[in-house]
């Protein structure tokens, strides 16, 4: 990724060199209005090497995939402003402020793409976060119910925990405040599994309470 990255940045060097020495050997009035419209273009290509450089960060995230929309908004607005540039330069009699309000445009909408990616990427790095931590506890059970069940020597005891892991997998993991009283009892029991002299009641007695909470779970969503 970095290599890649590294050609990348020498393209759009090498890109921006070649399009500003078109520019000034291109015959034409040098005004302020030029001026403007080549330091947008000079601004744009910073903005796309930040983009480049963000998304090389976060690719191998869970939401790198976010990273690359400014990219391709950059290149296309990008692009544009270099047509918008030339023809500025070569059809004298467009309106200048056609050219700058529209060079501002393309500029506003690169700047929205890399706030909007770096705000949505916040919002659903939240979101999992949020996610993570409702359903922790049915994560850590059914880790627990698995270390059980394969250190148990008892084909009975055994082959119960193989079941409670099944429901607890087909169980919804998503847990909501009206579930906390049964999750702690459900927690409880679990800490008492392992030294129970009776592990098959105490097995059995798990399953209700899932199945109490499963229903509880479905009238509260």
């Amino acid at each position: 990724m970095k290599k890649a990255n590294g050609a990348f940045l020498g393209i759009v060097a090498v890109c921006f060199i070649i399009i500003s020495v078109v520019c000034f050997v291109i015959p034409g009035n040098r005004t302020g209005a030029f001026w403007l419209l080549y330091g947008v273009l000079a601004a744009m290509f910073l903005l796309l090497l930040f983009a480049v450089s963000t998304a090389s960060k976060h690719v191998e995230g869970k939401n790198g995939f976010l990273s690359f929309a400014p990219i391709k908004t950059g290149l296309t607005c990008l692009t544009l402003q270099t047509v918008l540039l030339f023809i500025y330069l070569l059809v004298p009699a467009i309106p200048t402020w056609v050219c700058i309000i529209v060079s501002v445009i393309l500029l506003g909408i690169m700047l929205i793409s890399i706030f909007a990616v770096g705000g949505g990427k916040a919002y659903v790095d939240k979101v999992d976060e949020h996610i993570q931590s409702k359903t922790q506890f049915f994560q850590n059970l059914r880790t627990e119910a698995t270390a059980l069940m394969s250190s148990e020597k008892d084909p009975a005891v055994k082959k119960k925990l193989a079941t409670l892991v099944e429901k607890i997998r087909l169980s919804d993991p998503m847990s909501v405040d009206g579930l906390k009283e049964v999750e702690t009892k459900i927690g409880a029991k679990f800490a008492e599994l392992p030294v129970a002299s009776d592990k098959l009641g105490v097995i059995s007695e798990i399953k209700e309470l899932l199945d109490e909470r499963n229903i509880r779970c479905k009238t509260l969503k």
